[in-house]
């Protein structure tokens, strides 16, 4: 990086820019708490770093930096777009949608990229989903794919929303479309297999989700797929694998919330079995939420080595 990109902030931002594009989150954050460094009022920065904290699930940060974002800049529809995102990620539809209509409403301030305006189109059908307006929803993805029809993952989105809406032919065309642009789309290989499940053909469900973990084995909605799959297909054990899949998926926030859920759990049912005159059970169940608490930290590791085995693909858990 050169010299002057270093000392620039609005340099910094926008190789920040097209680092995120290509999903390089980590690099996307470290310029822009460089950039920030330079210039904290920098309001463009405070929202792009909302968005990039927004892919690892890193929602508290995130949440921070699109309010410090609004109040720098209260009239940028960037800074409304991050405020949208952030507020959808902690179920927030109201305040996201309030948002998410003033970033459609005002076009973009940087070199007017139609991506990021395609992008807002999205979550705005994400949040009209949420909020229960199906039939709304859908307006957004069209619009988006007359824009860029290139680009898969609106054709990905657009496939979820016909499915949530129980509309599975339209759903496979915009499925199948994404896969015909891009076979190896992990997103659109699992969109594609939750359709198959819906109109039955499990062996296709089954290739779709095999095809979605080789490219990751630790992606939360390719394994949430097998898990169904497995379940359907092995009743007997299937509640097994939902079960691990549940607790691997948690993000951090969620696991410590259920290691405490679940500690005040125990501690109720201690109390309840010293009362009842049962001192043999307090150990058992101190045991039992100690090998509790291993799953939940070392469960994940275990589960990606149980689907890599299973499907046959690589272990990418270390």
């Amino acid at each position: 990086m050169s010299e002057t990109v270093d000392w620039d902030p609005d340099q910094l931002v926008r190789a920040a820019d097209r680092e995120l594009r290509t999903g390089a989150w980590r690099e996307a954050v470290e310029l822009l708490r460089r950039a920030l460094v330079l210039a904290e009022d920098h309001a463009h920065a405070h929202a792009m770093l909302a968005l990039a904290l927004l892919v690892p699930g890193r929602v508290i940060g995130a949440d921070a930096e699109s309010k410090r974002a609004l109040e720098l800049d209260g009239g940028s529809p960037y800074c409304h777009y991050a405020r949208a995102a952030t507020a959808f990620a902690r179920d927030r539809f109201d305040e996201a949608w309030a948002s998410c209509a003033v970033a459609l409403g005002g076009g973009l301030e940087i070199g007017n990229q139609p991506e990021t305006e395609v992008a807002i189109h999205v979550l705005g059908a994400k949040i009209r989903q949420a909020r229960g307006e199906t039939e709304l929803a859908r307006e957004r993805p069209a619009r988006a794919i007359a824009w860029l029809p290139q680009r898969v993952s609106t054709r990905v989105e657009a496939a979820k929303l016909e499915l949530a809406a129980g509309r599975l032919e339209l759903a496979a065309s915009h499925a199948n479309e994404a896969l015909r642009r891009a076979g190896t789309d992990l997103a659109a290989n699992v969109v594609a297999g939750e359709i198959d499940l819906r109109t039955g053909d499990l062996a296709a469900a089954e290739r779709h989700a095999q095809f979605a973990l080789l490219q990751d084995s630790t992606d939360p909605d390719a394994l949430r797929l097998w898990a169904v799959i497995k379940s359907r297909k092995q009743p007997a054990t299937g509640w097994a694998w939902r079960a691990l899949v549940w607790i691997a998926t948690r993000n951090d926030r969620q696991q410590n919330a259920l290691l405490a859920g679940s500690f005040l759990v125990v501690q109720l049912l201690m109390i309840l079995a010293n009362a009842a005159g049962l001192p043999g059970v307090q150990g058992k169940l101190v045991w039992v939420w100690l090998a509790f608490v291993l799953g939940v930290f070392y469960g994940p590791v275990g589960l990606h080595k149980l689907v890599s085995a299973d499907a046959g693909t690589p272990d990418r858990s270390v």
